[in-house]
């Protein structure tokens, strides 16, 4: 077991949880925020105007309270369609074992179904609970995303390689379920690139092309990282690199930032085409039961998760 990592005891009745009510309230009041802060509104009390009664309200206001319950509707809707077709709810059958690397009580390591960067390990850190980013989950979430982030940097430096980690975190509107992806690249391309320096060199100029204030925020681990650092219902890019050190970028206007520009950078360090980013093969089930086969050879000896069924 690594230096760092917390394990906590986990019970039977743990697992199934957070159920699908209970996603469905939490979205809903992460949702609501969102919405009201892009209009740059207050977050108002919903049922304030049914202390009037009917006689005292003007045709305008029924009107506006209808408006205000049937977007309330439509929203909760989208909620739950998000999460009924959602790929990563367990409760979907829709992700198979093979895919699954390793679990927690509430957090998985996942081989993506896509595969971007040919054959350097290209990993996904899912929470089960459907938050729309990693500043939304609940705090024994993100210690178990933690503890996979060490124990990932643990084995990979034995194999000469640094972790990237990063978080595409906007569009919220469509409630996208948070993703950590995770690439490990060799310690000698990771140096020779300068691969912070390039990183701060492409998000300046996302700042230079796109927005009007300065808006990258070096993280650091004193400050809280980024759940301290980053306000709840901002969307923001976030590498980090193996934890030592990182970077944030507030998306300013949604639909200038590609969910693939991480992707590209990694891309161009590592030598790969392009076209792999933009049209990426899939990994079939057969080659994902191949891949987590022999990811296991090394993970075995890391698996943080191991110790929850010793206790």
């Amino acid at each position: 077991m690594l230096k760092g990592v917390k394990v906590r005891k986990v019970y039977e009745d743990e697992i199934d949880e957070p159920a699908r009510e209970k996603k469905v309230k939490i979205l809903e009041s992460q949702f609501h925020k969102q919405k009201i802060r892009e209009k740059g509104q207050q977050f108002d009390d919903i049922d304030e105007d049914e202390e009037k009664s009917d006689r005292q309200k003007t045709k305008e206001e029924r009107n506006k309270e209808n408006q205000k319950k049937g977007e309330m509707l439509f929203q909760q809707r989208q909620l739950q369609k998000a999460i009924s077709e959602c790929e990563f709810c367990l409760s979907n059958e829709k992700l198979s074992q093979y895919y699954i690397l390793s679990q927690s009580s509430n957090v998985m390591l996942v081989l993506p179904k896509q595969r971007f960067y040919n054959s350097y390990t290209h990993l996904l850190i899912v929470p089960m609970e459907h938050a729309l980013s990693i500043r939304d989950v609940e705090d024994d979430t993100y210690e178990e995303i933690r503890n996979f982030q060490k124990c990932l940097i643990g084995a990979f430096d034995k194999a000469n390689m640094e972790c990237i980690f990063y978080e595409n975190a906007f569009k919220f509107k469509y409630v996208p379920h948070a993703i950590i992806e995770c690439v490990a690249i060799p310690y000698k391309i990771s140096k020779e690139a300068n691969i912070n320096l390039y990183f701060k060199q492409g998000m300046d100029e996302l700042d230079g092309f796109w927005s009007t204030h300065k808006k990258i925020i070096e993280i650091h681990k004193n400050k809280g990282g980024i759940r301290k650092q980053i306000p709840k219902g901002f969307p923001y890019f976030y590498v980090d690199f193996s934890l030592k050190s990182g970077y944030a970028h507030v998306i300013e206007n949604e639909n200038n930032f590609s969910s693939n520009f991480a992707r590209e950078i990694l891309a161009s360090i590592l030598s790969v085409e392009k076209s792999n980013v933009l049209s990426p093969k899939v990994r079939t089930e057969q080659e994902a039961k191949q891949e987590n086969d022999q990811f296991q050879l090394i993970w075995k000896q890391y698996d943080w998760t191991l110790a929850l069924t010793r206790q």
